[in-house]
Order: structure tokens, then C-alpha cells, then sequence
């Protein structure tokens, strides 16, 4: 039987290499080091604890999950994400922003927000969550609007600088999700300062497009999501035009748009913090690209910020 070298010798480079990604989870495993980032963490434990828990006990989970996040009472080395004056869901939601893709998971913490907190009227700190939803799965995009458009208008958000970046957002997902194009909005995108004029004008072209497409589409299913959308745009020409005023809520945020340097960085200082040899760290990077969680961009950067850094 004729063999073929050059095979050979890719299936024992493969299988040396293998061997050699083995050693390193072992060693991982005995060295106690933490397998995820704190972000990630957060995330992991979330789910399991909370989101996981039947609904009745849920709010009682989530209070035993802050104290030993607190505490950071955890197997491994992870510390907490949560900052002092800094609302815990605000930090919570960043983290699933940054690592988490699945629609029902995203649709269970978004409940559980509503629920735990009471959130029955739209304020400045339900903008800054709602900030950092994935709403490019349109089964959440749908869930949170419905959620905000059932919401009491308490006052104005005209000078909540947070409150533009959620309109841009959130009108900018009809053109992400397939329905009509937002190249309208660049007109508030690019406005630093005296933006608030031009809201109702958007909202007024969004719902004429919106409805010429309602029109024009012969499913029902389609029909009743722009009416969603339409409400959508309607609740924010009451939020706007109402007389009284909302402020900023004096909190120092820094995370309004997240972005995958905020990730790139969150592991970074993981590595750093753990000591991680090159090895650790090309295993964790080959983990997060498989994963789909780094793209070959997020890779280089984290390499020349982790290289520098050692």
C-alpha cells in the first residue's frame, strides 16, 4: 500500500496539536484559572441562577446572585462587573450585549428587568438599558418596543443626551431588519447639539414610509408588526411634545454604545490580571473566534493591546 507522506504528516501535525490543546485545558483546570472573562460570567451565571429559575423565584435568586457577585464568591477568579453608583442593570446588560445571541434568552432577562424593577414608566434609566438590548433579532426588537409602548410618559427626554442615541438605534433596526431604509436618519445622527427639533420631522417620515409598506404587503403578520412600529413612533411624538422635563440621571456612563473594543478589552485585562502565558491566551482567542464572539479584527487588536502590554 502506497502512503502518501504529506498526509501522514498533517495527521500527526494535527494530532500533536490536539494533544498540545489538551495539555493546555488541563493545566488550565488545575491552575484554577478562570475559564471566561468577568463579563462572560456574569453572563453564565445570570442563566443558570436566575433566568433559569422558575419566574416566582426569580427576584429572590437575582438578590442571592448580587450578594455573591459582590462578595465575588466564585469557584474560580472572576471578579464582579458591577460598580459602585452604577445601577446593577446597566452594567448586567452590557455584559449579555457583549456575549450573548440567542432571541429567548434575550426576551427572558429583558422580562425579568421589567419585572424586577417595576418599570412601568419611561425614565432616563430604562433608555440607558434599553441602549444596550441585541435588537437585531427581530423577535426581540418586537418584544422590547411592545414593552415600551404599554409604558406611562412621566415627562420629556429633550435634554437626555442618551435619549437621540435610542431613537437613531431603534429607528435605524427597520432598515437592519428588512423593512424600510433609515438613510434619513443621518440628519440626526450628525446633530451634536440642538437635535430635539428635528425628532418629530423623523418620526413624521418613518411612519408615511411605514405605512406606504403596510399597504404595498399582503401578510397580515407583516402588517401587524408595522403597526408596532407605527406605535412606536407615535409614543415617542407624545414623549417629546409632553411639558414636563426629565433629566440626565447624574450617573456617570461611559457604555451608552457597545462596541467590541469594550470586549477586547474586558478580556485583555483578564489575561493580564491572571498572568496568562501566550499559550493560555492563543487558546482563548482561537475559543472566541470559533465561537463567532471575536471577529479576525477583534483578534489583531486584542493581540497588539495584550503584546504591548507584556
Amino acid at each position: 500500500m502506497k502512503i502518501d507522506s504529506r498526509q501522514t504528516t498533517e495527521r500527526i501535525r494535527l494530532r500533536e496539536k490536539n494533544e498540545k490543546i489538551n495539555e493546555t485545558i488541563k493545566n488550565l483546570y488545575a491552575r484554577g484559572l478562570p475559564e471566561h472573562t468577568d463579563y462572560e460570567n456574569a453572563v453564565n451565571e445570570m442563566k443558570k441562577s436566575v433566568l433559569n429559575a422558575p419566574e416566582n423565584l426569580q427576584n429572590e435568586k437575582y438578590k442571592e446572585l448580587l450578594n455573591k457577585m459582590f462578595n465575588e464568591d466564585f469557584e474560580r477568579e472572576n471578579r464582579t462587573i458591577f460598580k459602585i453608583g452604577i445601577p446593577d442593570e446597566f452594567e448586567l446588560f452590557t455584559a449579555f450585549d457583549l456575549y450573548e445571541n440567542n432571541a429567548d434568552v434575550w426576551i427572558k432577562l429583558i422580562d425579568f428587568y421589567f419585572r424586577n424593577k417595576n418599570v412601568n414608566q419611561i425614565t432616563p434609566d430604562l433608555i440607558e438599558v434599553l441602549l444596550r438590548c441585541r435588537i437585531n433579532m427581530r423577535k426581540v426588537y418586537l418584544f422590547v418596543l411592545k414593552k415600551f409602548n404599554s409604558l406611562q410618559i412621566v415627562g420629556n427626554l429633550n435634554k437626555v443626551g442618551a435619549y437621540k442615541d435610542f431613537v437613531v438605534k431603534y429607528i435605524s433596526a427597520f432598515s437592519r431588519l428588512g423593512y424600510v431604509d433609515t438613510h434619513y436618519l443621518y440628519m440626526l445622527e450628525e446633530k451634536k447639539s440642538d437635535w430635539q427639533p428635528l425628532v418629530p420631522n423623523v418620526l413624521d417620515y418613518f411612519h408615511d414610509k411605514l405605512k406606504n409598506l403596510k399597504e404595498l404587503s399582503p401578510l397580515k403578520k407583516i402588517q401587524d408588526d408595522i403597526d408596532v412600529f407605527m406605535c412606536f413612533l407615535e409614543k415617542n411624538r407624545s414623549l417629546v411634545a409632553e411639558s414636563n422635563e426629565l433629566h440626565e440621571s447624574g450617573i456617570e456612563v461611559n457604555t451608552r454604545i457597545i462596541d467590541s473594543n469594550y470586549q477586547v478589552d474586558d478580556l485583555v485585562e483578564m489575561c493580564k490580571r491572571k498572568n496568562y502565558s501566550r499559550e493560555d491566551v492563543i487558546r482563548l482567542l482561537n475559543e472566541k473566534y470559533e465561537k463567532e464572539l471575536f471577529k479576525s479584527v477583534d483578534v489583531v487588536d486584542f493581540w497588539n493591546k495584550w503584546t504591548n502590554e507584556n
